[in-house]
């Protein structure tokens, strides 16, 4: 909708459209360098799909539901000093029933001073009923709602290519994982702490390239592996199968899926935070809507602000089902226009050290500010090797929104960052670490500004998270021991105060087996 409404989507259909040759073929120019095909469709999921065009239920204005046109031209017409006329051409492939409105074959627009002109520059000629038909850009808004893209790529093994070699005039550098998520790995999104288990692929770039990622998940037609939980769908005797039902009368999906792409670091190379206050512009730089078909992509030419991936730069591909369990083999498949310096790698997982509390009427004594701070729980990390460590504080989020946070874009990560509590005002969290005491045994009951390795603000979102490394900070913790306090911002006790109680969550993630 903001697309359309902003007329960005426009621009972006007349890109695919386009039939020059010399720019398909620009291979400085990633974003065109490649063929399309487009389709279009009235769906409706609630007319049944007979496959005959005898039995299919047709629009006032001769549109039929539920069948796919063929999208073939789209064009701008008139002065420079106008406002020019957007049309889009589409083809029937059964070669009959056209559209009936304005714009139509031999329609009255066709005489207009700017109809003359259309004809004249987009070669318009009337053949009867060939299935080819132009309408306006806002009638095709209004009588379909289906766009369907299909880039066609011309690719090539980067594994064949020597280093510093590029690839053929006009080709990509395809990359390709299988993967699989299980009971151990199926974090879902970051709606979910869990999100952390997932598989994470790391790629290394040597120069700056666009790129297309695609996440694939098996058609339930066709999946009998045991990652699919059930037999293979009973078929009947039209060969169609039980599992039909899903969009336009496609299989049904039984787990949404998606993928995050986010920038890497060389120390911090597992993902763990996604937004944290201590991290600089988006940690996400691309991903994909979360839905239920066969396969997702997102890329990085599509918006007008979008980024190419920078040269010299790490990224962490993350793909997940948007609930946590979910089970079941996927594919990735990206694409780049520049071979990339390392190609996929999955990232080992780290050590997760977990423990839950609770803020209660003896020990919720609020942050630094306050001399009740020593009454928090506190807890004791012992590393034993320089390390990378990331700390989560979490508390209960019994909401849990049916939209991906950061799920595809800008537009949708404007309104994505973290949810806020419901008291958000009163129950504000975070965590301070610290150099350990000489006794790391025992509590500490006073922290010097000199001796806090890390800390996060305290924040109503439903976590708080910071990372370090632990030989960056040798001076203020020379044996590797550390303490961890998090609180509420305001204290609950003296004078008791309910508002500031409740459970939370700490968790520790290293690379140190030991930890």
């Amino acid at each position: 909708v903001y697309e359309i409404a902003d007329g960005s989507f426009w621009k972006r259909l007349k890109r695919y459209a386009t039939k020059d040759v010399k720019k398909l073929k620009a291979n400085d120019d990633p974003a065109t360098s490649g063929q399309y095909l487009l389709g279009a469709a009235l769906s409706q999921s609630s007319v049944p799909d007979q496959g005959a065009h005898e039995s299919m239920q047709v629009t006032d204005l001769g549109i039929l539901v539920n069948h796919a046109y063929s999208l073939t031209d789209v064009a701008e017409i008139g002065e420079a000093h106008q406002e020019k006329i957007r049309l889009v051409q589409l083809r029937n492939p059964w070669g009959l029933k056209e559209w009936e409105g304005p714009w139509s074959d031999n329609s009255r627009e066709w005489d207009t001073a700017v109809g003359r002109k259309a004809m004249q520059k987009l070669n318009v000629s009337f053949d009867g009923a060939d299935g080819t038909f132009w309408m306006a850009w806002e009638d095709f808004q209004a009588h379909f709602n289906k766009i369907y893209v299909c880039r066609i790529f011309e690719t090539v093994n980067p594994l064949t290519l020597r280093r510093g070699e590029r690839p053929p005039l006009g080709a990509w550098c395809r990359y390709e994982i299988e993967g699989a998520w299980d009971e151990d790995n199926s974090g879902g999104c970051f709606n979910f702490p869990e999100w952390r288990k997932n598989p994470q692929y790391e790629i290394r770039t040597s120069e700056m390239t666009d790129a297309v990622f695609l996440l694939m998940q098996k058609d339930p037609r066709t999946d009998v592996t045991p990652h699919s939980g059930s037999p293979p769908p009973a078929m009947a005797v039209d060969g169609s199968s039980a599992k039909l039902g899903g969009d336009e009368g496609g299989p049904k999906y039984d787990k949404k899926i998606g993928m995050y792409v986010m920038r890497g670091h060389e120390i911090y190379r597992r993902k763990v935070l996604f937004d944290s206050d201590e991290m600089e512009g988006e940690e996400v730089t691309d991903s994909t809507p979360y839905m239920a078909y066969r396969e997702v992509t997102c890329n990085t030419m599509d918006e007008e602000d979008d980024q190419p991936l920078q040269p010299y730069e790490r990224y962490v591909m993350i793909p997940s089902t948007f609930e946590p369990g979910k089970t079941g083999k996927f594919r990735i498949v990206l694409y780049t226009a520049k071979p990339l310096e390392h190609p996929p790698e999955l990232v080992p997982r780290l050590k997760e050290c977990h423990v839950a509390g609770a803020w209660t009427e003896s020990n919720a004594g609020g942050c630094r500010n306050f001399y009740t701070w020593r009454r928090n729980e506190q807890y004791s990390l012992q590393l034993s090797k320089p390390a990378r460590v990331s700390v989560v504080l979490l508390r209960h989020n019994a909401e849990v929104s049916d939209t991906a946070l950061h799920s595809k874009k800008s537009k949708a990560k404007a309104g994505s960052k973290k949810k806020k509590a419901k008291d958000a005002s009163n129950f504000l969290i975070g965590f301070v670490v610290a150099r350990a005491g000489p006794r790391p045994d025992r509590k500490q009951l006073h922290v010097e500004a000199g001796e806090i390795v890390d800390k996060t603000q305290f924040s109503p979102a439903f976590e708080s998270a910071a990372e370090f490394y632990s030989e960056d900070h040798l001076e203020k913790a020379p044996e590797r021991s550390y303490v961890i306090v998090p609180s509420t911002f305001e204290p609950g006790i003296d004078p008791p105060n309910p508002a500031k109680w409740g459970d939370f969550e700490l968790l520790v993630f290293t690379d140190d087996e030991r930890a």
